[in-house]
């Protein structure tokens, strides 16, 4: 509004270069523009020569001089810069905008300024010549979602009714369809090139976030999509700098993460670890305007805290183990945080119980006890995207690091698939009962799951129960997976899961190549690795878990080292593919099972 004018002063020099200066018209209406209180959310229609497009400001009245942030109803907009013209028409039933079909002919040199970001409408960094808007129109159109607040950092959008246009993009606007149709699974607006449905309408980058060996397979996988052209990692490792460009950036570290990825204008960040998850990596990450493949912290907490789970699944009806009010063998002790896969204790013996609340108490933080299940365990990952899902095939790891599940647990130290017990058909019905379920539980509480939803279960005589959830992929599970992926990773985790991914007949197998201390030490660092080259000239895939570069040399950097996947037409196959490449790879004290898939 307006400020309350001043008297007028008497009239002078001053005055009269004002008339000379001002147009004739303008100052026989100063008084009408003075006293009229401008129109909340009204935009003006710009002029001929206007060559920018601004976000609407909001009009504060004298009531809301608080509320910076408000949220602006935009009722007509028109861009006449270069003879383009569009208009918001308000839809009186449902008190939304509607894209109404543009008009376009061309845009030369305009720049753009919609949710606080601004950039050359044409003019791609990777210098691709800008097309003319009349005939990049039937090849691509940003559609305009109804009803869905965007975020610039902490606030709303000024227009929620715009999707944040990303700086390097030559796109047209085009009328919305439907939500059903054009909006993907994690609220983003969907584009399109010549018919062909994706999360983005060119190739695009990518940053995947973490340095082990399932971050190794997903930039392995995503390196083989025909629509990424430029992968990124932080920090990454020796075998993930073979396929991406590595940023010693630390997952960690929030604040460099969110800068790194505005710099390189990354379309979409992949957080492996679970630790920056539950942190709110993703959540940071969304506020600076970032699409990531990760649930919120909220929505973490499904693996950060086991309390929280067992609350989730018993609303939910998915069958868990019970809990105990008295510790007694046998029973199984499990930390209630993150343990990075050690804060389970199975206990058949009162000395192992002793020993397990030792170590529980130990880690700090609280713990439980609950009923031992006995019975194959599995693994099933489902690709959520609030309460709907696609689900991958099952999966079976090792998590005890000695032949016939001995010794102490572990991270994982093997895995294959398919199962035998389990065929991949199964997956559905799984899917039905176990992680659905769970999903809606969570939209119903206010934090629905975008990522991947890991189920650790077991079959028991009852049938499947949960021993744990899991808030992004397995690690050692994810590699066997992917290595059976036949169709692109890409927009699955760009949230679109209308077509289910596509998986080989084929089988698996992964032995994880461990330090001679692991688990109990997780920092082997120094010792020479030799024959990777030799184990992937024999077939395998391997994926670097632990590892650096010194002097040029690959050295060991962790306590499960490398990841070697073989591949064959059955279990069988696949595992002596597997140990034949482990054959040729050494490192002083270096431990591997020899039991992975035997029994399968």
């Amino acid at each position: 509004m307006l400020a309350e004018r001043q008297e007028p002063v008497e009239e002078g020099a001053a005055d009269d270069l004002v008339h000379r200066v001002v147009a004739p018209d303008v100052l026989p209406r100063a008084d009408e523009l003075a006293a009229r209180r401008e129109e909340p959310g009204r935009v003006e229609p710009a002029g001929r020569l206007e060559r920018r497009l601004h976000s609407a400001q909001p009009v504060r009245e004298r009531s809301d001089d608080g509320e910076r942030d408000a949220q602006v109803r935009l009722d007509t907009r028109r861009l006449d810069g270069n003879r383009v013209e569009r208009s918001l028409p308000a839809d009186a039933a449902r008190r939304r905008r509607v894209e109404a079909p543009p008009q376009p002919l061309g845009i030369e040199a305009g720049r753009i300024d919609v949710d606080g970001v601004g950039g050359e409408i044409v003019g791609d960094t990777r210098g691709r010549r800008p097309e003319p808007f009349g005939e990049a129109e039937a090849k691509r159109e940003l559609l305009v979602v109804a009803r869905r607040a965007h975020c610039h950092r902490h606030r709303l959008a000024a227009d929620p009714d715009l999707e944040r246009l990303l700086h390097r993009d030559a796109v047209a606007l085009a009328r919305a369809a439907g939500e059903p149709d054009d909006v993907d699974a994690g609220g983003r607006v969907r584009r399109r090139i010549h018919g062909r449905s994706v999360a983005y309408d060119r190739d695009v980058r990518v940053l995947v976030v973490g340095s082990g060996g399932r971050e190794h397979a997903l930039a392995w996988s995503l390196s083989r999509s025909a629509d990424v052209d430029d992968l990124h990692a932080a920090p990454g490792n020796p075998g993930i700098a073979a396929l991406a460009t590595c940023h010693p950036v630390r997952a960690d570290d929030h604040a460099a993460l969110g800068s790194l990825a505005r710099e390189l204008r990354v379309d979409l960040v992949v957080v492996g670890p679970e630790a920056p998850l539950v942190a709110g990596l993703a959540d940071e990450l969304r506020q600076r305007g970032v699409a990531v493949f990760g649930p919120s912290a909220a929505a973490a907490r499904i693996e950060a805290s086991k309390a929280f789970a067992k609350d989730v699944m018993d609303a939910a009806g998915v069958p868990n183990a019970r809990t105990l009010a008295l510790a007694r063998p046998p029973c199984v002790v499990k930390a209630d945080g993150l343990a990075a896969g050690k804060g389970v204790w199975v206990c058949r013996t009162q000395e192992e119980l002793d020993a397990a609340l030792r170590s529980a108490e130990a880690l700090g933080q609280p713990f439980h006890v609950e009923e031992l299940l006995e019975g194959p365990e599995l693994s099933v990952f489902a690709i959520a995207a609030g309460e709907t899902a696609v689900v991958l095939p099952p999966s079976r790891d090792y998590k005890r690091i000695g032949d016939g599940d001995t010794g102490p647990n572990t991270g994982g130290v093997g895995s294959y698939s398919p199962l035998p017990d389990t065929p991949d058909e199964e997956a559905a019905e799984i899917l039905e009962t176990i992680h659905l379920p769970v999903l809606r539980e969570l939209a119903r509480r206010g934090t629905p799951f975008y990522g991947a939803l890991y189920g650790g279960l077991m079959r028991t005589e009852d049938g499947l129960s949960v021993i744990e959830f899991n808030c992004r992929f397995g690690d050692p599970d994810t590699q066997p997976l992917l290595a059976r992926l036949e169709s692109d990773l890409l927009p699955l985790l760009a949230g679109d899961i209308s077509t289910p991914p596509r998986f080989s007949p084929r089988a698996a197998v992964e032995v994880v190549l461990t330090a001679p201390d692991y688990p109990a030490r997780s920092d082997y660092r120094g010792a020479l690795i030799e024959g990777v080259d030799e184990a992937a000239a024999r077939g395998a895939i391997v994926f670097h878990a632990g590892t650096a570069l010194h002097d040029g040399r690959l050295v060991t950097n962790g306590g499960r080292i490398l990841d070697v996947v073989g591949v064959g037409d059955d279990i069988a196959a696949a595992r002596t593919a597997a140990y034949d490449a482990v054959s040729c790879i050494h490192f002083a004290g270096m431990q591997f099972r020899t039991d992975i898939a035997a029994h399968a």
